[in-house]
């Protein structure tokens, strides 16, 4: 019963963000907007703010993985799955992109870095089972997540800046950094391989 008026609370304060932030009365505001009784949005979010910036976060993993699942085959590596799901993933984030700048600057304040880093790892993890078929628990399991954690937001802090046609850029930079991974598990098993001898 509480998902829809969730929804129509959410679609609300999307048109919010552009004009004002992720300001404190943010949920207020949104709640006011569309006519909800007073006091809805704190009991459906009842962290305020920051519960309601990771249910956009799962909202966006969501779409991600709607449109990840539709432009996926079974014959593609893993590293081409998970290009495909970060490239999924800004195309999401493009629908609305001034959104994601206002979430940017919100998560940029010191007393929000440990709802960033909760957030990134949330998503890299989904995208590394996801896209890796990883059920890894080893120190691998942080490795990997690690290092798309630096590729992921790296490639999205440079598509804010990309105007290019179809962010062409953005596609370039992903795969540059990709391929830093790659040659650091190249690395990785050169060296594995040296110590085994």
């Amino acid at each position: 019963m509480q998902e829809p008026i969730r929804k129509k609370l959410f679609e609300s304060a999307l048109k919010i963000i552009p004009f004002e932030g992720w300001c404190p009365d943010l949920l207020i505001k949104a709640e006011r907007a569309v006519n909800l009784p007073e006091g809805t949005a704190s009991v459906l979010f009842p962290g305020a703010i920051n519960d309601f910036f990771e249910y956009y976060i799962e909202e966006i993993d969501r779409e991600m993985l709607s449109v990840y699942r539709n432009s996926t085959s079974s014959n593609m590596k893993v590293h081409q799955r998970i290009r495909q799901c970060v490239i999924s993933r800004i195309e999401v984030l493009a629908r609305n992109k001034s959104v994601v700048t206002r979430g940017l600057a919100f998560l940029a304040m010191p007393i929000n870095y440990a709802l960033s880093l909760r957030v990134l790892w949330k998503t890299v993890d989904l995208i590394w089972y996801e896209a890796g078929r990883d059920q890894s628990t080893d120190f691998n399991y942080y490795t990997k997540r690690a290092l798309l954690a630096g590729v992921y937001s790296s490639t999205i802090l440079y598509w804010i800046n990309d105007e290019s046609e179809d962010f062409t850029k953005t596609m370039g930079f992903l795969d540059r950094r990709l391929e830093d991974i790659h040659k650091i598990y190249k690395a990785k098993e050169k060296f594995a391989g040296v110590i085994n001898l």
